[in-house]
This record gives C-alpha cells, sequence and structure tokens, in this order.
C-alpha cells in the first residue's frame, strides 16, 4: 500500500471516528459530505460502524468498519441477506489494520471493494462481516440513498481519476516505444531507436512498467521492446521475454530476434533450423529485417538451386523495402549474375543505396568495382569516393544500425 493511499484511510478513519465520538448513531444509512473530500456513505450504532468511500488516488470503493480483536491477515468474509436467502461474495479480502483512537472500540479494518459489493450493499437488508471468530451485523436501511448519492457526488471524481489513469497508461507506453522501439518495427508507434541509441537501464525501467499498465497487441509490443533493452544490456532474461513475444504472440520483430538469437547462440546454444523458423515466421508476416535474415540464411553455405532461388526472392522483397543490408547483399549478388534473370546495374544501384545508408560493405564493394572495372567503367574518382566513405563507416557495424 502507497504513503499516499495510507494517508487517504487515516482521513477517512479520523472523519468516520469524528462522526462516531460525537455520539452520533443512525437507524439508516447517511451520507456526509466530510472525510476524504469526495464524501462518504455511513452507518454507526452503538460505537460500531461502517464507511464506503472512494480512493481519490486509484479510483477504487473504500470499505471500513471498526472491530474487536482482528487477527492479522485472518480473511474477511462478507455475506449479505437478501429477500432472505444469503448472498456470499466469492472471495474475501485480506484486510489493513489501524490502531484505534480514543472513544471507538477495537481496530479499524480498511479495503477495497467493487461495483458488485456496492450493488449488493444497496438491494440487501443486513450485512454481515466475519472476521476470524467475530461476527458483525449492519442493517441496511437506507443504503440505497446513500450509496447511489455517493455514487452520484463522485462520478466526476471517478472519471477524471480513469482519465488520469489513461494518460499514465499512454505516457508509459510512449516512453517504451520512444526508448527501445525498433526503426524497422512497422508495428512501432515511437519512430525507435537504433542499437547503439538504446539506453538500456531506463529503456528496461521504461518497458517493464509499460507491459505491466498495457494490454492486448500493445502489451505484446512492450514485451518485445523490454526484451530488446535487455538484450542491449546483455540479460539472458531478454531470451525469455521475446519468446512470450514472440513464440506466443506471434510478434514479427520478436520472431526475427530470436531467429538472430538461435543462429548466433546467443543466450542459448546455435540452432540453425530453429532459427531458419523463426525468421521464416517472421518473414510471412511482411517483417522486413526478417525477410532479410531468412534470404541471407538460405544464401549461406552452398545453397541447392531452389534454397539460393527463395533466398533472392526473400532478399528482393526487403531490398524493394530499401532495408540497408538487403540492398547491400542483394545487390551484391545481382553485381555477381548469380540471380537468375537478374540485372548487374541493378545490383550496382542497390549497393549505391546501401552505401548511402551507411552500410560499410557495400562502400567497400564499390570502390573494388570502381578500381578494377566490375560491371560499371572503372574510375578513379569514383574509387576514392567509396573508399573514404568505407573508411568513415569502418566503425559502424550491422548490429549497431540495422539488425537488432
Amino acid at each position: 500500500m502507497g504513503q499516499a493511499m495510507l494517508h487517504f484511510y487515516f482521513r477517512v478513519f479520523v472523519s468516520v471516528v469524528a462522526l462516531w465520538a460525537g455520539g452520533a448513531q443512525a437507524q439508516n444509512w447517511q451520507y456526509d459530505e466530510r472525510g476524504s473530500g469526495s464524501g462518504i456513505a455511513w452507518f454507526a450504532s452503538d460505537g460500531r460502524g461502517v464507511t464506503i468511500a472512494l480512493d481519490p488516488e486509484s479510483g477504487s470503493w473504500l470499505f471500513s468498519t471498526n472491530v474487536q480483536e482482528p487477527t492479522d491477515g485472518a480473511p474477511i468474509n462478507i455475506t449479505f441477506e437478501r429477500r432472505g436467502k444469503l448472498v456470499a461474495l466469492s472471495h474475501a479480502w485480506g484486510g489493513y489494520y489501524v490502531e484505534s483512537l480514543v472513544d471507538v472500540p477495537g481496530q479499524m479494518v480498511l479495503f477495497t471493494v467493487d461495483d458488485e459489493f456496492l450493488e449488493l450493499l444497496m438491494s440487501s437488508s443486513n450485512m454481515f462481516v466475519e472476521l476470524g471468530q467475530e461476527s458483525y451485523k449492519y442493517p441496511l436501511i437506507g443504503s440505497r440513498a446513500a450509496v447511489s448519492r455517493l455514487i452520484a457526488e463522485t462520478q466526476v471524481l471517478r472519471a477524471a481519476i480513469e482519465d488520469d489513469g489513461g494518460h499514465a497508461t499512454a505516457q508509459a507506453i510512449s516512453d517504451c516505444d520512444q526508448q527501445a522501439g525498433h526503426p524497422w518495427d512497422n508495428l512501432s508507434e515511437g519512430g525507435g531507436r537504433g542499437w547503439s541509441e538504446i539506453t538500456p537501464g531506463v529503456a528496461i525501467d521504461s518497458c517493464r512498467y509499460a507491459v505491466e499498465v498495457s494490454e492486448g497487441q500493445e502489451r505484446v509490443r512492450m514485451l518485445y521492446q523490454l526484451g530488446r533493452a535487455l538484450d542491449k544490456k546483455g540479460e539472458s532474461e531478454a531470451l525469455a521475454v521475446l519468446r512470450e513475444a514472440g513464440d506466443t504472440y506471434d510478434y514479427p520483430m520478436a520472431l526475427n530476434q530470436l531467429g538472430l538469437f538461435y543462429r548466433e547462440g546467443q543466450y542459448t546454444a546455435p540452432n540453425l533450423p530453429l532459427a531458419e523458423g523463426f525468421f521464416r515466421r517472421a518473414a510471412e508476416k511482411r517483417n522486413v529485417p526478417g525477410q532479410f535474415n531468412l534470404g541471407a540464411l538460405l544464401l549461406s553455405g552452398s545453397p541447392t538451386p531452389e534454397l539460393k532461388s527463395k533466398g533472392h526472392s526473400m532478399l528482393s522483397l526487403a531490398a524493394a523495402a530499401e532495408y540497408p543490408d538487403a540492398m547491400a547483399l542483394y545487390g551484391y549478388e545481382l553485381a555477381g549474375g548469380t540471380v537468375a534473370d537478374g540485372d548487374p546495374l541493378q545490383g550496382v544501384n542497390y549497393l549505391q543505396r546501401a552505401s548511402g545508408a551507411g552500410v560499410h560493405v557495400a562502400s567497400l564493394l564499390l570502390a573494388e568495382m570502381f578500381h578494377v572495372g566490375i560491371v560499371v567503367d572503372a574510375s578513379p574518382e569514383e574509387h576514392q569516393k567509396y573508399a573514404n566513405l568505407a573508411e568513415e563507416q569502418r566503425e559502424a557495424t550491422f548490429a549497431d544500425i540495422y539488425h537488432k
């Protein structure tokens, strides 16, 4: 329980004590505007009482009553008498006990209740509160009028609390998107960050919280981005988080990342068939990095003509989407004449675009091609241009820019 919520409980408690200590008795339930600032519904008789109030921090309803000697941690059972029948709620509550003040017997028990509880409170004739060996009966005459007024008076406050909660959730999701989203994740809404731009400690904290407060597909995206941040920090937990996002929920970028883990043997033993399976699942969802990685894997080693054709097909899709690594590798394959019915000059064009996007190997290949005169005419100027670019780019790695 947070300190702010505890302070709120004490404010309600003091308000109720003021009523009871002042000799407040009621045959019917009452509504009072004191206490939380949003009012309380209450019943008090013979030094014992019950209150319902709205917690302004969480927007939850708060139930409080005083008991003689509660056993710490004992379950609290609530039963309502409704048209001669007893209605027990399907769960019990663990209470928070606050030391009583003068003129009020026993201790105060406080806990949250839901809308079902309020409806039973308004529509029943009696309520029984059981705590350990103690049992208390509270008549509910007038409870509908008192609680209905409480609900009406707090509608604006509850709407504001829900709106604030919605803003807080949206902000948490936005923070995670901004701090750990992948630039090539078309399901992300934050623009993403390159691998070298991620600050893992901050991103992990933001994304853990975002996972807690988000739902549905947004939560799955938050899981992926949490896994990415954990991977940046080198935490093996990344594998389990990404397996949930990818293997369980089919998130495309998580599937691609799992393929990388199994291809490289990161946080697990290398397993190329598994890697290929994850890349394929990502590619089938039109994930561009997944298309590139599947194509590159199919072309590795000594591929059969069929595998080579499939690999080129995947690279072609990723290169057409202007994925820099795909433009570099597919451009190399085209320029080398290994693509069936391919245009070597188109390969040069892809290499030039990959070089412009910062791919070191593309600049190296172009420098050599313009030096020797492969596919293009030899040109000392172009050779020097791409050699200089390669020198500037040599510190960058694929992982820094694209893969992760």
